[in-house]
């Protein structure tokens, strides 16, 4: 192939938009193309990550700063409006490639800010948090949101959180079982109940090692092994 001919065929590709002038000179530069987009993908992922953090700490900091001299409309708006947001826009950027890690930052954000808007909103509306259905009540709402949203959606992240919110609910479910409950060893209730959480972990671990929850497999075989044997 003569030079003339080579070069017909890159403008070709080129005008087809199949090789991007950058590509070209990263080719010509002797660049390997397949590890600079990799690299400049986790540059894109670690400023995503802490623009995520800036805006979080941003946001905790303004409320903090006012939070005596907000109205109560306006404390649940800034905490659980600001969850539900977060859990939506997270909604919209998972399902493009492009966009999916930034999704996750917004799904990160709305773990932490969904529990704390919650609670706010039971506190502001009135709700006694002494009392020992409180926690077994807040627990559950949390565990279904997560729970339904790994069954329609089926992401990883909402696995995690439904996982996690699922313990809590259990251990607040039944601590409110036995709460008045006379001639009972708390030792030793906790010891079943952390076997039994243990054996759940087991079985969700070996269940969940194949398709897109292989991550969270060694997490789950690890705390399972954990509860049991220190149940034991």
């Amino acid at each position: 192939m003569d030079k003339q001919s080579f070069l017909n065929q890159v403008k070709q590709a080129a005008d087809s938009n199949l090789v991007s002038e950058s590509e070209l000179l990263m080719a010509y530069r002797g660049v390997n193309i397949k590890t600079a987009t990799q690299s400049s993908s986790r540059l894109a992922r670690v400023l995503y990550l802490i623009g995520g953090l800036i805006v979080f700490l941003g946001i905790i900091i303004l409320v903090v700063q006012n939070w005596l001299d907000l109205p109560s409309v306006a404390r649940v708006v800034i905490t659980l409006g600001s969850g539900l947001a977060a859990y939506i826009v997270g909604l919209l950027f998972v399902r493009q490639e492009k966009t999916e890690f930034l999704g996750r930052v917004f799904f990160l954000l709305s773990f932490v800010l969904m529990p704390l808007g919650l609670g706010v909103t039971f506190y502001e509306a009135g709700l006694d948090f002494d009392t020992s259905f409180f926690p077994v009540m807040f627990s559950s709402i949390l565990f279904l949101v997560y729970l339904l949203s790994w069954l329609f959606l089926r992401y990883q992240l909402m696995a995690a959180a439904s996982i996690i919110f699922g313990t809590v609910f259990f251990f607040t479910l039944t601590n409110y079982l036995v709460f008045d409950t006379v001639n009972i060893r708390l030792e030793r209730f906790w010891e079943y109940r952390i076997l039994v959480a243990g054996l759940i972990y087991l079985l969700l671990g070996y269940n969940l090692s194949t398709g897109n929850y292989k991550r969270l497999t060694p997490w789950l075989y690890t705390f399972g092994l954990l509860g049991f044997l220190g149940s034991t």
